[in-house]
């Protein structure tokens, strides 16, 4: 009993150095791409259903943004996938999507997240583990206006450091 106790500070030690190296990345991605909002989502068993099979869900695991009023950890928390189907879709067939504009969900099922998260651009891209499996993603976000076109491929390419970032911090912090 007494030596599963003592790891137990390794653990929240490790997961404070995980989330801090995070957030440093994120707040990058933020500055250097003029996003609004850069978070880290994981994917994970939310519950089983009768069956026996597993519901799987997503949470906001790190974020950083630069208004209060965009602060959606708390809120991104135990969300089945169907919310963001076609999202997971593109990211298992080419690992990224990406909404240049609201005009892209016009008439699906994501109109209603967009709305709800008030997400105008956002670019997404899938997270590794070292095996090739997705376990989350990360999204660069423009909440305030459109992304200026000028600006759209700087996101392109800092969402794709950013997910290999990410994908090395959760391999080795939190093995």
């Amino acid at each position: 009993m007494q030596a599963a106790f003592k790891q137990q500070p390794e653990i929240v030690s490790e997961s404070i150095s995980a989330t801090v190296a995070v957030q440093e990345q994120l707040k990058y991605a933020a500055a250097i791409t003029k996003a609004d909002r850069a978070a880290v989502y994981a994917f994970h068993n939310g519950q089983r259903m009768m069956n026996g099979r597993h519901m799987v869900k997503f949470s906001c695991w790190a974020e950083f943004t630069t208004l209060a009023r965009f602060i959606r950890i708390e809120k991104h928390k135990d969300v089945p996938i169907a919310r963001i189907q076609e999202i997971c879709d593109a990211l298992m067939k080419k690992s990224y999507w990406e909404m240049p504009s609201e005009e892209t969900v016009r008439g699906t099922q994501l109109a209603a997240w967009t709305a709800e998260t008030e997400t105008k651009s956002a670019f997404i891209q899938a997270v590794y583990s070292a095996d090739g499996i997705i376990i989350g993603f990360v999204v660069i976000e423009y909440l305030l206006e459109l992304i200026a076109p000028t600006w759209a491929d700087r996101a392109r390419e800092e969402v794709k450091r950013l997910s290999d970032k990410v994908s090395l911090v959760l391999d080795i912090e939190l093995k």
